[in-house]
């Protein structure tokens, strides 16, 4: 799977593409004003799929990058020099930080453009690259 050419697609257009456990919901109560959201995963624990409206997949998550280092042009691995070389200066980074509620979490780096956003998590206390995320920019304007 190329996430790059499944971004955006319809969920129904491409499944025959993926080895996934079926489609599940976010909620199991919604409340009035929240659009219902669902997510696929692969079997494997690989990646996973968030679906917006008409089930377009709006965001990928990447749990095991190595896995898509051919579709990505990177490993686990790779500096953030070389990743500056395929995606252009990085938009956002943050350096390790102890966050309310959530706790200690790696540093990031987010490369953005018009057609997606491509946010680098990094494990703590670590260059090693834990999570890769795709997303469609106006996913990121309605998270803000």
């Amino acid at each position: 799977m190329n996430p790059f050419n499944i971004l955006g697609k319809r969920f129904n257009d491409v499944q025959h593409l993926l080895n996934h456990a079926g489609i599940k919901n976010v909620h199991d109560e919604l409340d009035d004003e929240e659009a219902p959201q669902f997510y696929v995963s692969a079997k494997d624990g690989t990646w996973e799929l968030s679906l917006g409206n008409n089930q377009h997949i709006e965001t990928i998550f990447i749990n095991k990058p190595d896995k898509f280092s051919t579709y990505l042009g990177f490993s686990s691995v790779t500096e953030i020099s070389k990743l500056e070389k395929i995606y252009g200066t990085s938009s956002v980074r943050r350096d390790q930080a102890n966050i309310p509620f959530l706790g200690l979490k790696g540093a990031f780096t987010r490369f953005d453009n018009e057609k997606y956003l491509l946010h680098v998590e990094y494990e703590i206390d670590s260059t090693k690259i834990k999570m890769v995320t795709l997303m469609l920019p106006e996913v990121m304007k309605f998270s803000c």
